[in-house]
């Protein structure tokens, strides 16, 4: 496990691991979901406090977002890679 993120004030949490699972559990440990797409290490997640939300970041720098009730993916951000001089010109 590499990060836990508890939804609301309920006996859900969200956990991820090295591996790219990102997965939905009871306070027991019982799996409830498991949220796919994500493929390499995972550093981070997030749920809204319904948990009807969902997000996970890691190595490779996307954010995935999942619908926390029905599994289904929504949508990734990529990272925006910049040079130095790009920056500078802001």
């Amino acid at each position: 496990m590499t990060a836990a993120t508890f939804i609301g004030v309920g006996d859900e949490a969200v956990l991820t691991a090295g591996d790219g699972q990102v997965v939905l559990v009871k306070d027991k440990g019982d799996k409830v979901r498991s949220f796919t797409g994500a493929s390499d290490f995972i550093y981070a997640a997030a749920a809204a406090p319904d948990g009807t939300i969902v997000m996970a970041g890691g190595e490779d720098g996307v954010l995935r977002v999942w619908n926390g009730r029905t599994e289904n993916f929504s949508r990734s951000f990529d990272p925006e890679f910049r040079t130095l001089k790009q920056i500078a010109r802001q």
